[in-house]
């Protein structure tokens, strides 16, 4: 009976981790940036980073519950541990593959790790029943690499 039940709880611990690590690219559309390297997926998020320059990051998270975007309203304290005094630049409602929409925010700050300037762009879009949050980050004396702001303008479900 002991047996039985750690195998029980063994089970469901192995499928707790998995569950929690699972890849928010899972069935979507996105990619990272050709060569750039990625982290494993904890909790539902991933980081990418383009070896090419050490200051430019990918980060994509996958929330269990939709956000309604009509009611979202970004708070630099939700950010605090990549940008400090985080400043917004530009908040606009897009759409994104195709028709879907979305919330786009632009912004600088000071980064939390490095203290040099950074810049900072957030896409909150909507898939199924998940909410999804991608944010690219890059050093702020620097200019955007239009492959990683197409990386996450790409939270499109792959179609079945």
């Amino acid at each position: 009976m002991k047996y039985a039940i750690r195998c029980i709880v063994a089970v469901v611990a192995a499928a707790t981790i998995a569950a929690c690590s699972a890849s928010p690219t899972e069935g979507m559309k996105f990619t990272a940036p050709s060569g750039w390297t990625g982290t494993p997926a904890v909790f539902g998020f991933q980081l990418w980073f383009n070896p090419a320059d050490k200051g430019e990051f990918l980060m994509l998270g996958k929330l269990p519950k939709q956000i309604p975007l009509t009611e979202y309203k970004f708070d630099s304290s939700q950010i605090k541990g990549q940008m400090k005094n985080a400043t917004i630049d530009k908040t606009e409602d897009i759409s994104i593959c195709g028709n879907q929409p979305a919330k786009m925010i632009a912004m600088h700050g000071t980064s939390s790790t490095t203290n040099k300037n950074e810049k900072m762009e957030l896409l909150v879009t909507n898939v199924d029943k998940s909410s999804y949050m991608a944010m690219y980050g890059y050093p702020g004396d620097g200019k955007a690499n239009a492959d990683a702001e197409n990386a996450i303008k790409n939270i499109c479900a792959t179609t079945k």
